[in-house]
C-alpha cells in the first residue's frame, strides 16, 4: 500500500472508530460485523483470525479496509484525533491471553487490535530491532479512550508482537512524520 493510500485509509479507519468506539464495551465496540474479515456467525472466528492474519495478512486486512472504505467514503487526514498508532505482528504472539485479560477485552486472545481498528498491512525492515530484517505487520488506529488499556496490554505482553509505531524507527513511521502525522 502506498503511503497516499495508507493515509486515506487512515482517515476513514479514524472517522469509523470515532463513531464506533465504546469505552463501556472495549472486546466488542470496534469488532463490527460491517467490517469483520471473517464469517462472523462462525464459533472459531478467533482461529480463522489468527490463521489469516499469520498466513494472508495482506488480503485480511483488505478486507476490512475496503469495506470500511465503500461504507465511511473518501475521508481527508487532519490529525490523529488523539489517538495513535500501533504495530500487530501477528506471527510473533504467543497466545498468553495477558493482554486480552489486561486490556479488558480490547486486544484478543492473540494480542491483536480489533479490526476495525486495521489501516493497512505493512512490510519493511525495522530498523533499530537486531531481531526483525524484514517485518510484517498490521498498522491499527487505537482511538484516545482506549489508548491506556492497550498500554496495559503490551505491557502484560512477553512477546512485544503488539507496539506502538513512533516508538520504533519504521520506514512508515518516518514517512508519516514527515507529511506531519506523527
Amino acid at each position: 500500500m502506498a503511503i497516499d493510500e495508507v493515509l486515506g485509509s487512515l482517515a476513514e479507519t479514524i472517522a469509523w472508530c470515532t463513531q464506533h468506539a465504546d469505552l463501556a464495551d472495549p472486546e466488542q465496540s470496534l469488532r463490527s460485523k460491517e467490517l469483520s474479515p471473517y464469517p462472523v456467525d462462525d464459533k472459531r472466528v478467533f482461529n480463522y483470525a489468527n490463521d489469516d492474519l499469520c498466513n494472508r495478512p495482506k488480503e485480511t486486512v483488505l478486507i476490512t479496509v475496503t469495506a470500511r472504505s465503500l461504507i465511511v467514503g473518501h475521508e481527508e487526514l487532519r490529525s490523529l484525533a488523539g489517538g495513535r498508532l500501533a504495530g500487530y505482528q501477528p506471527t510473533e504472539t504467543l497466545w498468553s491471553g495477558a493482554a486480552k485479560i489486561n486490556s479488558n477485552g480490547f486486544l484478543d486472545e492473540f494480542d491483536a487490535p480489533p479490526w476495525d481498528t486495521w489501516v493497512a498491512s505493512v512490510v519493511e525492515t525495522r530498523r533499530g530491532d537486531p531481531r526483525l530484517i524484514r517485518s510484517e505487520y498490521v498498522l491499527a488506529w487505537i482511538p484516545p479512550e482506549f489508548l491506556e488499556l492497550v498500554a496495559k496490554g503490551m505491557f502484560a505482553n512477553d512477546s512485544d508482537c503488539t507496539w506502538w509505531l513512533d516508538e520504533h524507527d519504521t520506514t512508515l513511521g518516518r514517512l508519516l512524520a514527515e507529511r506531519g502525522v506523527m
